[in-house]
């Protein structure tokens, strides 16, 4: 009985300090005997936190309507509270990179992304949804275990668009941009991934472009481009050696790879644009350095059109030794085919004199490049696109 009396009143006691300390107090610190002076209850811990009231979305939803009410709803894991009206629910956790969220009128609800080629569009209730096809993303694998027949390339799909992949495989081509309405093309399986394609009945001496595909119900979508020569890998391959229609002039540092030169001049006295051109424009020509004459001819014929000039008469009207990659050379290909002039053979006799040969390297939308051939060596010049000046066509192995 005694016992009970002294509990009393330690009780009462302890209710007694509470209320005076609330008396005198403006706000209450726990972990700290200096609680911030904005805050009514300032808790501070360095390996604790403050632990909501947790329920499931039932639980949450039979609570009396209390403005400011704080829960965590384990039915979604987030935190709800409420705004007088409604539950709401903070920002909830997304499904995938590249997540949004939305308003559905009443709460926070997390938009799953997309896939790449689909764009953002309204339904008639005004809620975000995903519309259009989706895009394959493919590439193609560099070409390898190449010899003078066969090569192994191959690709790899990492979105499938939003559509199952039905058909997949390369295709390839002596020319350009290859695709599936040819017969050479292999079929390596469904679904996305890596596969991995042989490619057969190859010639050697020849450049093949080949590109890997992937087929959905949306259509059929092409990797990147990629190109080779079929040519044994051992060689060797030597200057002034016939090779691939013309004479090799220049071998780079893998030995396998290079320049070859055709064994005769294409023209004596050319212009570099169309003689029906009053009014030059820049071709985008702009490479200098070996291995740039290839894409600067494709450049000019695309801005200068396919009439006689130097560039068409290198790539479109000469197909020695059956090949069509043929291009009038750059800058530095050109004063590469000087030094290799001996080798090459079919030059005029320069000790009559230099002789002019037109490179591929723009300077400006009136004028090119030349090199000047002469008996004592070679320098460049800036002439008249209008001008006339000799060509030799040039392709690469």
């Amino acid at each position: 009985m005694l016992l009970q009396k002294k509990t009393k009143k330690s009780l009462l006691a302890l209710l007694f300090l509470m209320v005076l300390q609330t008396g005198f107090a403006q706000n209450i610190g726990i972990g700290t005997i200096s609680p911030n002076p904005n805050a009514l209850l300032d808790i501070s811990s360095g390996n604790k936190g403050l632990l909501a009231p947790r329920m499931d979305s039932t639980s949450r939803k039979n609570i009396p309507a209390t403005k400011g009410l704080l829960v965590y709803d384990t039915t979604y894991n987030s935190y709800w509270f409420h705004n007088g009206a409604a539950w709401v629910n903070m920002p909830p956790a997304g499904t995938g990179n590249g997540s949004m969220l939305y308003w559905n009128g009443s709460r926070w609800v997390s938009l799953p992304p997309g896939v790449p080629g689909q764009y953002l569009t309204y339904n008639a209730g005004g809620t975000p949804i995903w519309s259009g096809a989706g895009t394959v993303a493919l590439s193609t694998t560099a070409a390898s275990g190449i010899t003078q027949t066969a090569a192994q390339s191959g690709g790899s799909i990492s979105t499938d668009g939003g559509a199952a992949i039905t058909a997949r495989g390369v295709v390839w081509s002596r020319d350009p941009n290859p695709t599936i309405a040819l017969a050479t093309k292999t079929n390596d399986g469904s679904g996305t991934g890596t596969f991995t394609s042989n490619i057969t009945g190859l010639t050697a001496g020849y450049t093949y472009y080949v590109r890997s595909y992937a087929t959905n119900a949306n259509g059929t979508t092409y990797g990147n481009q990629i190109n080779f020569v079929a040519t044994a890998a051992a060689g060797p391959f030597t200057i002034g050696q016939s090779y691939g229609g013309g004479i090799i002039f220049y071998i780079d540092a893998s030995g396998q790879h290079g320049l070859i030169a055709a064994p005769v001049d294409q023209s004596s006295n050319v212009q570099w644009i169309p003689a029906s051109v009053f009014s030059p424009v820049l071709s985008n020509a702009s490479g200098f350095a070996i291995g740039t004459g290839g894409a600067n001819t494709t450049s000019i014929i695309n801005v200068q059109g396919n009439t006689p000039y130097a560039a068409t008469i290198c790539r479109l009207y000469y197909n020695g030794g059956g090949f069509s990659d043929w291009h009038l050379p750059s800058l530095f290909e050109l004063s590469q085919l000087y030094l290799q002039r001996a080798a090459v053979g079919g030059f005029p006799d320069l000790s009559f004199g230099p002789v002019f040969y037109w490179s591929s390297s723009e300077i400006s939308a009136n004028q090119a490049w030349v090199a000047l051939f002469d008996e004592n060596g070679t320098s460049q010049q800036n002439f008249s696109k209008s001008s006339g000046a000799r060509i030799r066509a040039v392709r690469a192995f």
